[in-house]
């Protein structure tokens, strides 16, 4: 685990409309306890006040039958499910008082009890002033030092929540849900607030892509993939975009750039579990939890002529049904609003990672150190912002991580997910003091394996039953002169854009040539020895350990802040979110 400090990138709106579920914002809590509020689901809310090195919690949830919940709890997770998640569970005892438990989930199985317990129980639950809902309050330090524990700190945090009426603690069934919260938010992230609120938003044109009211499939997951084209008169920019949803079964939603036309027909609905070398580079993500998603003020996304801009794409939707509800149809889908009012810089996105995947049947294997050398980084001839880390593993993915090398010195990580989970992969923002990319750094990235349950060699491929280890970095600016890929293959490491990497590997002779001699493909670069980064240290002298994650905070006004998605942030959730107010959301560049 490892902290986060943050730098502003972008800022997203929500606006939902108030509902009538027994979970409300400031309903039972008043704005002098609370400064904050979100609604993360209809049946879970949450406020929250930072006073000095702490946080306190109040928790309004629904009842989940006649009587109330005997447990519920609430989580700050790596990516947004059960694994790496920290919980604290407000659980009646066989004594009928109630216990704030700290616990740790690795994995989707019970949460274990942490051996250092952190949180204080404030406020025992009672019962709440509509007569449907129950009331809670805890309390923790932002950072535990606790090994178990995530930091409370500055930037877009992914949450976990769920109730039960069991009379131990155990499993919820489909009283659960996710989302997204900003504890803390940054100068940073208030000046772009004002900065966008300044520009001219009357150029804006929506591109729509949606489902054309498809079924939604009885199996308990299910991937569709639409294609679209953008327009292509002129360049214009992407400065932000939001989701239209008419289903509760969008697990998420992600946009790729295609290289070239794909060859399904645009607008013809196919399934997609795995994505065609064609249509890689992902663009856009969305999850519930998350509504408008707004760029920097000075960024955008290039899209329509140009080199480097994107022509065509490819929105893969996943379903989730875990119920197998059958009947539904689904037009969902995203729009993207784009300006041809070009802003100062285009985003970029450099794919690190590796094709050369061997993993043995029933065995734990680790790739090879991919090491995106300083030969390659120095074609980045200027220093380049890193925004955020997509990284991509198919079902037998245990963990990744990138390193950032400089002058032989090691900087904090680039991207890391110890519990990585095919089910929630998402944005995770690059924090602060590793998110620049200077000419001649090094970025090394390593994926995990676990071939248990296999009995033959799994290998690189598109199919889920194959596996792929990558990290899409998101960064800015970009020229038309950088690479789009920095990784190794089993005969060298590559540096090149897309076009070249795929036309050499389909047999050209003539363009293998000329990127060797360009310098884009190289021998393999073994990792040289680097300075490490130091352990980090604990302020508490009394704890042991240490703990890192990142979480965000409102302005005083009582509005809430739930996090979204894209620029730095962690994306995928189950539950849709429902918030009763106007609502801010930044997130970490």
């Amino acid at each position: 685990m490892y902290s986060k400090t943050s730098i502003s990138l972008l800022v997203a709106i929500l606006t939902f409309t108030k509902l009538s579920n027994a979970a409300q914002c400031f309903s039972d809590f008043t704005r002098a306890t609370f400064a904050n509020c979100s609604l993360i689901s209809e049946k879970f809310a949450v406020h929250w006040t930072v006073e000095g090195d702490s946080i306190k919690l109040g928790f309004q949830v629904d009842q989940v039958n006649a009587t109330n919940p005997n447990w519920f709890a609430f989580g700050i997770s790596e990516s947004g499910g059960m694994r790496g998640t920290d919980i604290v569970a407000i659980v009646k005892a066989d004594s009928g008082n109630w216990e704030a438990s700290d616990r740790f989930s690795k994995e989707y199985e019970t949460p274990v009890v942490d051996s250092h317990q952190d949180w204080t129980l404030v406020q025992a639950p009672q019962a709440g002033k509509d007569g449907k809902s129950v009331t809670a309050v805890v309390s923790r330090k932002l950072k535990t030092c606790d090994a178990d524990d995530y930091d409370i700190e500055t930037g877009n945090q992914p949450v976990v929540w769920a109730i039960g009426s069991s009379a131990t603690f155990g499993y919820h069934g489909q009283n659960r849900g996710n989302g997204y919260i900003t504890f803390i938010e940054s100068a940073q992230q208030k000046a772009d607030a004002v900065a966008l609120q300044a520009i001219d938003h009357s150029t804006y044109r929506n591109l729509t892509v949606q489902m054309p009211n498809i079924p939604v499939s009885t199996n308990a997951t299910s991937y569709q993939c639409v294609n679209f084209e953008t327009p292509a008169d002129k360049k214009y920019h992407i400065v932000e975009f939001y989701p239209k949803i008419d289903t509760k079964f969008i697990h998420h939603i992600v946009i790729y750039q295609c290289l070239s036309k794909p060859k399904e027909a645009l607008g013809q609905v196919y399934e997609c579990m795995s994505m065609s070398t064609n249509c890689v580079s992902i663009s856009f993500v969305w999850a519930p939890g998350v509504s408008k998603v707004v760029y920097p003020p000075q960024t955008g996304f290039a899209i329509g002529s140009g080199a480097g801009s994107m022509q065509y794409g490819a929105m893969q939707v996943h379903y989730n049904n875990p119920e197998q509800v059958a009947g539904n149809t689904d037009s969902s889908g995203l729009i993207l609003s784009y300006t041809p009012t070009l802003r100062q810089f285009d985003i970029g996105i450099l794919t690190l990672g590796t094709f050369d995947i061997r993993i043995p049947p029933n065995q734990v294997w680790n790739t090879r150190p991919q090491v995106c050398s300083s030969s390659c980084t120095k074609k980045f001839n200027e220093t380049v912002t890193l925004m955020s880390s997509f990284m991509h593993m198919h079902t037998l993915g245990k963990s990744i991580q990138t390193k950032h090398i400089r002058d032989g010195t090691e900087l904090p990580v680039v991207g890391l997910k110890n519990y990585y989970d095919f089910s929630f992969q998402g944005l995770q923002p690059v924090r602060a003091g590793t998110d620049t990319l200077v000419s001649g750094d090094q970025l090394i990235t390593t994926c995990k394996f676990d071939g248990k349950g296999r009995n033959s060699v799994t290998t690189f491929g598109e199919s889920t039953n194959e596996e792929m280890c990558f990290n899409f970095l998101m960064y800015y600016p970009k020229r038309t002169h950088f690479p789009d890929i920095c990784f190794s293959g089993r005969s060298g490491d590559v540096c090149t854009s897309w076009n070249n990497y795929f036309v050499s590997a389909n047999g050209d002779k003539d363009v293998t040539k000329s990127m060797i001699d360009n310098g884009e493909i190289l021998p393999i670069q073994n990792v040289s020895y680097y300075k490490p980064l130091p352990a980090p240290t604990c302020p508490s002298a009394n704890v042991p350990f240490d703990a890192n994650f990142t979480i965000p905070s409102q302005n005083g006004n009582g509005n809430s802040k739930t996090s979204g998605s894209l620029g730095k942030s962690s994306l995928l959730s189950i539950g849709i979110t429902f918030v009763t107010v106007l609502e801010i959301i930044y997130f970490i560049v």
